[in-house]
């Protein structure tokens, strides 16, 4: 893929992101939670360390405003059709999660995205099967429940058309958001 593809593939999901992240979901329950803006230097090192760790990790990392996305595409953690998670994946999902426990305070939001080839019903139960499989990975290496929320979104937020395999491939995926707490 040629660099200024790739760019505008980028800008197309931070884009996807951003509007996305606009729409209403319920954040998880994660007991006293500090709310104030990130303000300090140290806040802002911490952040930028999980990003640059979550960029190494080979995972695509999206930071708007203060939340950090990362996106997995379901192509390379799911069989097509499935919700159990590749082996494949397993390195990168422990990398996330290892990461995660150092920032006890980040709410996570796990979304799944599919294309529109099936019907909306099952599109949305499936992205959200799929991304309570990687709540249940999370949770099940260590990190809270209360800190984490799944839902599937289905083929909302499309970040290309579904007109070509690759506009299809990119619009499967799983974000994983990071809000608050870094």
């Amino acid at each position: 893929m040629t660099i200024a593809i790739r760019t505008i593939l980028i800008i197309l999901l931070a884009v996807s992101v951003t509007s996305c992240m606009n729409r209403p979901s319920q954040p998880p329950a994660t007991g006293k939670r500090d709310t104030a803006k990130m303000t300090s230097t140290d806040g802002y090192a911490r952040k930028n360390s999980l990003i640059a760790k979550l960029s190494n990790a080979g995972v695509q990392v999206v930071q708007v405003g203060d939340n950090v996305t990362v996106v997995l595409p379901t192509d390379r953690c799911f069989e097509q059709d499935t919700a159990s998670i590749e082996e494949s994946c397993m390195p990168i999902l422990y990398d996330i999660t290892t990461l995660l426990k150092s920032y006890g305070n980040v709410a996570i939001t796990v979304t799944g995205y599919t294309d529109n080839v099936a019907s909306p019903e099952q599109n949305q139960r499936f992205s959200r099967l799929q991304a309570d499989s990687i709540v249940g990975y999370l949770w099940t290496h260590g990190i809270p429940f209360q800190r984490l929320y799944a839902e599937g979104r289905g083929a909302d937020c499309n970040i290309a058309g579904n007109e070509t395999l690759g506009g299809s491939t990119l619009n499967r995926r799983i974000e994983i958001a990071l809000r608050q707490g870094f």
